[in-house]
């Protein structure tokens, strides 16, 4: 038997053995936000996985041979979005677990249309969390396309699929378990990533 036949195939099991164990819940707590219980470690692994996987690797890689120095903004750029992130994450966790707030424009609405806000701060509050939630969506699009290309040549390569076979595999496994699974799911998934 193929070496990486019989390892991706480990691997898918444990996945889907994964998915299972944390099977959809009807608790929209459990579900989106794994009851704001993720503890540290995992939730440094799933932010890796996320940001740090096969598409995003070789697109970086192929941006740096061919921009050169340029490509060091993209790493600036994450080391800027990670310390953003560091200074504010503790308290918009607290809002959020306070006022039930599952996304992050959810937040951005409850903060910027609050019934003290002036009609001026109203129409940017309007305004504000659509812009995020497009340029969040821009982002993660093209995060989640490059990641799918990593996995679809992993897999064209490791088993002579065919490029389009292999990415309509890879996107099916991924939205599978996420559907199935939710955040807790994703979160230990991501963990053995």
């Amino acid at each position: 038997m193929n070496w990486l036949l019989f390892w991706m195939t480990v691997y898918l099991v444990v996945v889907i053995a994964l998915a299972m164990r944390h099977l959809r819940s009807n608790n929209p707590e459990t579900y989106l936000v794994n009851n704001r219980q993720t503890r540290l470690i995992p939730l440094v692994f799933t932010t890796l996985a996320t940001f740090v996987g096969g598409g995003t690797s070789i697109g970086l890689i192929a941006m740096g041979y061919i921009s050169g120095f340029a490509a060091v903004g993209i790493g600036i750029a994450y080391v800027a979005g990670f310390m953003l992130m560091l200074r504010y994450a503790g308290k918009i966790r607290d809002e959020g677990a306070r006022d039930r707030i599952y996304s992050f424009p959810q937040y951005l609405i409850g903060k910027y249309l609050s019934k003290n806000a002036g009609s001026g701060n109203r129409n940017f509050g309007r305004l504000f969390p659509v812009i995020v939630s497009g340029v969040n969506s821009f982002i993660f699009f093209f995060l989640l396309a490059a990641q799918f290309v990593g996995m679809a040549s992993l897999l064209k390569f490791g088993f002579g699929l065919g490029y389009q076979s292999a990415a309509i595999i890879s996107a099916v496994v991924v939205i599978a378990y996420t559907a199935i699974s939710g955040l807790s799911g994703v979160i230990y998934t991501d963990m053995i990533q």
